[in-house]
This record gives structure tokens, sequence and C-alpha cells, in this order.
């Protein structure tokens, strides 16, 4: 009797298979979404919802942490993984004998880009399995995740709150690397007056026929409801300044008339109005409005000698709605003073003036529910900031 034993090859690895569960950037911060919220992935990036916006400061060491699925799960056996990504990311083959782990962390040999601005991330995974002979299994694709990361300045002050929409603009530069220079390539983003959220939705300064009570002095609800007022829009322009560790004036400064501190009863048109020759007075009488501390555009204020024309553009508006004011928000920097509602920048009070003031008005009582006020031609002076 003859016995046959048949032996059959072990396929060490080749039945193996390596997934992507998630991929984190160990070295970068999530950004929030506008509600103050976080985005639904576990990881920075997962195959099945992609990846989440993330901030960094610029030109500094990358750490990629991979989280896989092995099936089977196998112990002894020895792996390579490959990383490789655009923007000169490139990591090298990294070895592991696997000892029950599915996690590992791959170090690129180079940092990211120099200089303040805005990157779509994309790395690309493969693998490998040892024979046992100890040659090796051709590579295998493991997946490529994607993130858009925005590279900072430097480390953010802790005032700092990393709105994926705020980190849109303050990162719109092109490779910025002093203070000054991202200042400026920031503010004259913003000064374009087309600001868009993440998703890409507009946010505008007094959207076209909403009343001062509908548009929101914070930077959350500016966000959220994408119509805001000018302190909602010194916030968002903070923001920019302190994600980058600047800091700017704790207190917003205010453009007051007459008085120090503003009062309601104290301010100022903003260009531009259609009036008679000579400087005033006239009387304006505003849309009735419960609030004593507004003077109410929306709807339009009854007829009279003075009346609003085109003026200068706001944030997203052509002409905002409201343009009598008592005061305003805009911000220092150094030794030069930037609005954000209107894109502007000025030297001082009298530059503000002369940019974007028509006149100047005083209370002057109530016409029933209506605010009256009494409006003269501003030829210089009359203005200050209060810091």
């Amino acid at each position: 009797m003859f016995l046959f034993h048949l032996h059959f090859p072990v396929l060490f690895g080749a039945s193996t298979v390596l997934s992507m569960v998630g991929v984190n950037i160990g070295s970068a911060g999530r950004a929030l979404d506008d509600t103050m919220g976080d985005w639904p992935q576990t990881y920075h990036y997962q195959p099945s919802v992609g990846g989440v916006p993330l901030y960094q400061i610029h030109y500094t060491p990358v750490q990629i942490n991979l989280q896989t699925a092995i099936s089977p799960p196998n112990t002894g056996e020895t792996i390579q993984i490959r990383a490789q990504g655009n923007n000169g990311l490139s990591c090298p083959d990294t070895t592991w004998v696997l000892n029950g782990q599915s996690a590992f962390t791959l170090v690129p040999f180079n940092n990211l880009p120099l200089g303040v601005q805005t990157i779509n991330q994309t790395i690309t995974f493969s693998y490998r399995i040892q024979k046992p002979d100890g040659t090796w299994n051709t590579w295998q694709p493991l997946g490529t995740s994607a993130n858009t990361i925005y590279l900072i300045l430097s480390l953010p002050t802790p005032n700092a709150v990393p709105f994926a929409s705020v980190l849109k603009w303050a990162c719109s530069g092109q490779g910025a690397t002093t203070r000054s220079a991202t200042v400026q390539q920031f503010f004259g983003a913003i000064a374009g007056k087309q600001v868009t959220t993440y998703s890409g939705q507009s946010l505008y300064y007094y959207l076209a026929g909403t009343t001062f009570a509908s548009n929101q002095t914070s930077l959350p609800l500016l966000l959220t409801t994408k119509t805001g007022q000018c302190l909602a829009w010194s916030s968002f322009l903070a923001d920019c300044f302190e994600l980058h560790g600047m800091t700017v004036n704790s207190s917003y400064l205010e453009v007051g008339v007459f008085a120090n501190p503003p009062d309601p009863n104290n301010g100022f048109l903003v260009k531009n109005w259609s009036a008679p020759a000579g400087s005033g007075p006239w009387m304006l009488v505003s849309s009735a409005n419960p609030d004593p501390n507004y003077f109410e555009m929306v709807p339009a204020p009854a007829a009279g000698p003075v009346s609003p024309t085109g003026g200068i553009n706001g944030q997203g508006s052509q002409t905002p709605s409201e343009k009598v004011f008592w005061n305003h928000s805009i911000l220092k920097y150094s030794s030069t003073y930037y609005d954000a509602s209107y894109g502007s920048t000025y030297s001082g009070a009298e530059s503000f003036r002369f940019a974007s003031v028509f006149g100047q008005y005083s209370q002057a009582g109530f016409v029933g529910p209506f605010r009256q006020i009494s409006v003269t031609r501003t030829t210089y002076g009359g203005i200050w900031f209060v810091e």
C-alpha cells in the first residue's frame, strides 16, 4: 500500500486584508462648524463621511495616525505601510511586526508648507505583507484621506475660537510669514466685502430689508443667521487676528458724537444722503420703533428734506439697511483702525469722518411712536474714537 501525503502551501499573509477606518493628523486642531459644534466624524477623515477642516501652525511637523481594520486579525506577520501626499508630503515606508494592533503612526520627512494659507491635503495609503521567505507581496491600496488644513501664523491666543468660517478668511493669504503681511492678506480679502461661510453662504452687514433687531451682535449668531451689526463683524475680524496669535483691543472702539462715552441721543449718518444746500439743521423722522436707542430705517423714514441714497457698500450689501447710528465698532491693531463692516481702514477719527460720515444728529423727541432727530451736515470734527 502506498500512502500519499498531500502538502498544501501555507499562504501566510496572502488572505490578510487591511482596510482604512480613519485618519487623524495628530498635530492639527479640529475647526468648529458655524454652530460652535463639532463635525460628525470620529476621526479627522473617515471614508464614509469625508474629512473635517483642520488648522495647524505653518511649517511645523506632521504626525499621521492611521486606524485600520485587519481581517482576519493576525499576530506575528510583518507589514509595511506607505503614505504619500500632495503639498510635498512624503513618508518613509514603515515596517511593523503585528502584535494585535491596528493603529499605526507615520511621520513624514517634511513639514507642512511655509506661510499662512489654505491647503487641501490628501494622503494616499497602501500596504504590503511579507512572505515567509522574506520577499513581499505586491502593494495593495488602503485608501486616500482628504482634509482642508488652514495654516496659521503662530499659536492662537486664549480668546481665539477656531470657526471654520473664520479660518477660511484668516488663512486666505498666499504664504505670509510675518504679522504685518498676514494682516494685509486677510483684511485685503475681507475688504472685498463678499465674505462667505465655510459652506459658501453669504454673510451680510445689515442685509437689505432687515431691521436692527434682526441683525445680530455676536459672532456665533452672525454665522448662523448670516446678517449682523458692527459688533458681530468686529468679532469676526478680531477672531482672524487672535487665530494667528495677535491680540487686538479687548474692548472694541466706538465712534462717538458730541458725547463721551457715546449715547443714543447723539449720533451720525453714514453716507450717502440727499439734502438741501447748506449745513442744516433738518428734521428726520424714523420708522416706528419700540426701541428708543435706535433710529429705525426699515421701512423707510418719513419723507422729509433729508433722504437716504445709495451709499457705502457693507459686507454683502450694496447699501446696508441701516445708516443712522450712535456708535460703531471697529478694531485697532498697531496704529491702524480696521472696519470689517465696511471693509475700510482709517488712520483716526477724522479719517473715518471724511470717508464715511454725511452728518451728525441729536435727539429731537418723538412724533407719536416715531423718533425725530435734528441732522446737520458735518464738515470737520465732532467724532472721536473711544478706546
